[in-house]
């Protein structure tokens, strides 16, 4: 919902927005960033836990539910600061960034000694769940966001987060041209398989 929904509605805001400053005929009033905006502020209620950790599902319209699970991945709480940070910087409210920065954060300080991060976690106690991680399904676009947030904000703390964790993928999951799963406690492989997922990896580290 925020890559596809809330980053689709930005994105196509700062087309609209190109198009009618070449155009000029005024047609485009900001109508998708209303709409970007108000489905921003339907998250907000998801971040509201004792680590800043969101819940992975939330109504739309009643917020998060009576009995809703608290596990959720490492992707799910690692791939909101582009969307969250860019309608923070189009609207002036600093709510959505302060949000996924908090998240982003809370996530990176759960790190192992090894610079590894699991794949999922409770987003109450802010504990691991599963300590098998790799670069696929339930982690990698965390790894992705780190380095386009560089690019997009330029701040040097989503930098340091990514160059740390990059050298510690390619020390512990990397074997030849391949990457498998490894504890994060102790960088020992756990599975060796290829999935389409760790696709993006090459597209990263041409970054």
């Amino acid at each position: 919902c925020n890559i596809r929904l809330l980053g689709g509605l930005i994105s196509a805001h700062i087309l609209a927005k190109d198009y009618s400053s070449q155009n000029k005929d005024g047609v485009y009033q900001n109508q998708l960033l209303h709409l970007a905006e108000n489905l921003g502020s339907r998250f907000l209620p998801a971040f509201e836990t004792p680590t800043g950790l969101p819940y992975a599902w939330i109504n739309l319209k009643y917020g998060v539910m009576e009995n809703e699970t608290t596990e959720t991945s490492t992707s799910g709480c690692g791939s909101l600061i582009l969307e969250m940070g860019a309608l923070s910087r189009l609207t002036g409210d600093p709510r959505y960034e302060a949000a996924a920065l908090r998240a982003l954060r809370k996530l990176w300080s759960m790190r192992s000694s090894l610079n590894l991060v699991g794949s999922t976690l409770d987003v109450l106690s802010g504990n691991w769940i599963e300590y098998s991680s790799g670069i696929g399904a339930g982690v990698d676009s965390f790894y992705e966001y780190l380095i386009k947030a560089y690019i997009l904000f330029g701040s040097d703390e989503y930098w340091d987060m990514f160059h740390s964790a990059y050298l510690a993928v390619q020390k512990y999951f990397r074997h030849g041209p391949w990457y498998h799963e490894a504890d994060i406690r102790t960088g020992e492989a756990t599975h060796w398989q290829l999935t389409s997922l760790q696709a993006f990896w090459p597209g990263v580290q041409v970054c």
